[in-house]
């Protein structure tokens, strides 16, 4: 496995989830101040159930696809390639199409779900018909082209802003912010499409076998994947249920903001299903390898997002710094997280898919039974609780069963990357530094990692590579003495 490639990979994929997480806070900043905390709670919910809905829809073919495509390129066979995609978008298209139809049809009859009325009904069925962008953006990333997801995400971004902010400016509300929303699945589809029929071939036809084993690679993956979209929708939903839209607008926002603090190791890592599905042998070692530099970038940055969590928040203006406690509480759950999604990846390569469904399972039941208990007494916090503790319940279950997938998870290390930033991050609150400081602090954990053994010498040659480029090896010579001193 080529763990400059990975990472290169996972910069592109977190840029555009960065894109994706700065699009949608300036224009919750926009929406904000044009229309209130009520229309972002409002249309916080509608975005929620739609993804409740596509997520129960997709039936796992976005995993399903990643690892099918995974061994086809595996095997240098652009022709399975061509056929397992075409047949699954038009197969999936399809049932995307139903799905939100039905959601649609259900608010033109009249009819409420939830606390959501007809009208947001209809606007969520739309939105869960363009799920079908997923299958599109599941095909680049197998295909490690997540700099094509990251210009869609910036094509995707712009036209919301420019259209959803400019309807809502002009009155439209809710119907124009969810506009605006529709315009970043059909962005993927518009960018996706033409390079993957110009690059691999057009195909016109129904490959019912190639389906069929997609959705079998893909069916572990869906009933724990709408169990975890619930986990991350049902939060929002309840709290919308039992505290308004305003109280579920600051929670939603909390939610992003855990997931940009943690996004960039998370995006390797997401990667990790179609590399290790095309490896004949030493998966293991490759996963835990993912796993340990995954950690290294992401544990410094979480804590510190912990540490001052009313710093972005604040930004969106003073309520919004009221959901620091959730943020904080959000964030404890990354090392878990990442470790869940390592022993994950590791399962599907190894066409383990009871596992996959177990520890999915093992996560997301936990959960939507403590949002039931929580979140009417705690609201936004209890669902933050909730989630995290989710989290950690899944990974008791990896733990287990990681040794049998041949990862072998080193406590010692796994520790240390979390109690070295943890530490730091305490002692900036204690000592009440300013953000920069706190900053400067947090990252005395890189040169820690490397004493550490968190972070290994080929570790920093290849995060260099995939960061820099050619360039990395001219621009590490001058710094050869500290990396020595530090790789002792």
């Amino acid at each position: 496995m080529s763990l400059s490639r990975l990472v290169r990979g996972g910069l592109w994929l977190y840029a555009s989830r960065l894109v994706n997480a700065l699009g949608g806070f300036l224009y919750w900043l926009v929406v904000s101040r044009l229309a209130g905390p009520g229309l972002l709670g409002r249309a916080s919910a509608v975005v929620g159930l739609a993804g409740l809905v596509s997520g129960a829809a997709g039936l796992g073919a976005g995993a399903g696809l990643q690892h099918r495509l995974g061994r086809c390129l595996g095997a240098g066979d652009e022709a399975c390639l061509r056929r397992v995609f075409w047949s699954t978008l038009y197969a999936m298209a399809l049932v995307y199409l139903a799905a939100g139809s039905a959601l649609a049809l259900l608010g033109l009859a009249g009819r409420g779900l939830g606390g959501l009325g007809p009208r947001m009904l209809l606007l969520s069925g739309a939105l869960a018909a363009l799920g079908v962008a997923g299958v599109v953006e599941a095909a680049l990333l197998a295909l490690l082209r997540s700099d094509l997801v990251l210009a869609s995400r910036l094509l995707g971004n712009l036209s919301k802003l420019a259209l959803g902010a400019g309807l809502v400016a002009l009155g439209a509300g809710l119907p124009g912010v969810v506009a605006g929303y529709a315009l970043l699945p059909a962005a993927v589809l518009l960018v996706g499409l033409p390079y993957l029929a110009r690059r691999y071939g057009a195909w016109i036809g129904l490959d019912a076998a190639a389906v069929a084993g997609v959705l079998a690679a893909g069916l572990a993956s869906w009933a724990p994947g709408v169990v975890v979209l619930a986990g991350q929708w049902l939060g929002v939903l309840l709290v919308y249920g039992s505290s308004g839209a305003v109280e579920t607008g600051y929670y939603y926002v909390a939610f992003a903001a855990a997931g940009l603090a943690t996004g960039l190791g998370m995006s390797v890592l997401s990667l990790l299903l179609p590399v290790l599905s095309g490896m004949a042998g030493g998966r293991g070692g490759a996963a835990w390898r993912a796993l340990r530099v995954s950690l290294a970038v992401t544990a410094p940055v979480a804590f510190y997002a912990a540490a001052y969590p009313g710093l972005v928040l604040g930004l969106l203006g003073r309520g919004y710094a009221s959901a620091s406690a959730e943020l904080a509480v959000l964030l404890t759950g990354f090392l878990p997280d990442a470790v869940n999604a390592t022993v994950s990846s590791l399962a599907y390569a190894h066409g383990r898919y009871r596992l996959v469904l177990a520890q999915g399972l093992a996560a997301s039941l936990p959960r939507l039974l403590l949002y039931l208990v929580l979140v009417p007494r705690l609201h936004g916090l209890g669902a933050a609780v909730a989630y995290a503790l989710g989290s950690y319940a899944g990974l008791a279950y990896s733990a287990a069963v990681a040794g049998g997938l041949g990862l072998r998870l080193d406590w010692r290390l796994l520790g240390g990357a979390a109690a070295v930033p943890a530490a730091l991050a305490a002692l900036a609150r204690i000592l009440g530094l300013h953000w920069l400081a706190g900053a400067a602090l947090l990252a005395l954990s890189y040169p820690a990692y490397g004493r550490l053994g968190v972070l290994e010498r080929r570790d920093l040659r290849d995060l260099a590579r995939g960061l820099l480029g050619e360039r990395a090896g001219r621009l590490a010579r001058p710094l050869s003495p500290l990396i020595d001193a530090l790789f002792q």
